[in-house]
């Protein structure tokens, strides 16, 4: 086995043990590979459902031998802050979370099988559990729903609680990304989301990261070609406000309508990091999402009855076609021209 790098000896080895049976018999042949996708990512989301660190691990060893190199840990949310921060201890109080130490082994174990940890501290949006931990995070202004809060640009103390947070995820993560979130800011005035975006992209800059953020982020005006933009909904994506107003109760109404027009804006937010030189980060969630249902019934009444069950009601199902007969490279959002 030869390789370039210790990295494609640590794949090369993933692929002879592929190759094996049953019995320990690997057949002969000759395997010439490489990678086609610089960032082969899956993002965990250890918020809404956590998992311990041992999971975790279960989890990079399984990205390993997919022959995945990143693992995007979504850590803040409105449902709960899973990660220990030294300055603000009451952002995890009461809730499970990793402790400095959890973090430190997780990336440490994902880097040992050439796995990037990219964590992701979500911003101003989603962030119901700080602004509970915190109440002064959410400054003067008063939210469009008190489920949507955001971080306002315009409180010092925001920027005192983002400057202290993104200097200690940075600090504690050796690789090269930091993900500042950005996305699903309900509500937020579009003057107070652009600046704070801008202004965050520049606290996350100096810590020394390469900075990415949900495609929203380019409404900021503020991307530059050394940041990443993250595509997650765009053609095909749009929100259905009728029939999410047929399932949900009243009182949620006036939340279903700032979605609505947040999806509106979906479908430029790619162009515009095109536009601003930033690279763009395939993650379009009519195809890459977990939670998104099979169109095809199975061939096993068992999993055919899962089927009707489980994933996202909201989202379309699609075919196995549509799932696999897919690349990046035909990421409909990115305009004609650019490279």
């Amino acid at each position: 086995m030869t390789a370039g790098t210790a990295e494609g000896l640590f794949r090369g080895a993933v692929t002879f043990a592929q190759f094996g049976t049953d019995g320990g018999v690997v057949p002969g042949g000759r395997v010439t590979d490489g990678p086609a996708l610089p960032w082969r990512g899956l993002s965990l989301d250890v918020v809404r459902c956590f998992f311990t660190v041992e999971e975790v691990r279960k989890v990079v060893d399984l990205l390993a031998l997919y022959k995945f190199n990143v693992l995007h840990l979504h850590l803040t949310d409105s449902q709960a802050w899973r990660l220990e921060i030294t300055a603000r201890p009451r952002l995890t109080e009461g809730s499970e979370h990793y402790t400095r130490d959890d973090y430190r082994e997780i990336v440490a174990y994902a880097a040992a099988r050439f796995v990037t940890v990219v964590p992701e501290i979500d911003m101003p949006g989603h962030v119901l559990a700080a602004v509970r931990a915190y109440p002064e995070l959410g400054g003067a202004q008063e939210p469009a729903h008190p489920l949507i809060p955001f971080l306002d640009p315009r409180a010092e103390t925001t920027w005192t609680f983002v400057a202290e947070v993104l200097g200690e995820v940075a600090a504690l993560t050796p690789g090269p990304y930091l993900h500042i979130g950005g996305d699903e800011a309900f509500g937020m005035p579009e003057e107070a989301y652009a600046e704070f975006v801008a202004r965050a992209l520049e606290v996350a800059r100096a810590t020394g990261k390469q900075v990415v953020g949900w495609q929203e982020v380019s409404r900021s005006g503020a991307l530059t070609a050394h940041d990443l933009a993250q595509c997650w909904a765009g053609e095909g994506d749009a929100f259905d406000a009728e029939a999410a107003r047929r399932d949900a109760p009243e009182k949620y109404h006036p939340l279903i309508d700032v979605v609505a027009r947040s999806f509106e804006r979906a479908p430029y937010d790619v162009p515009a990091a095109v536009r601003a030189g930033a690279e763009v980060l395939a993650s379009p969630s009519r195809v890459l999402y977990l939670d998104r249902r099979y169109a095809e019934p199975s061939v096993s009444p068992e999993q055919d009855d899962r089927r009707e069950r489980v994933g996202f009601a909201s989202y379309r199902p699609r075919t196995c076609e549509e799932y696999f007969d897919w690349t990046p490279g035909e990421l409909a959002e990115i305009p004609e021209g650019p490279g």
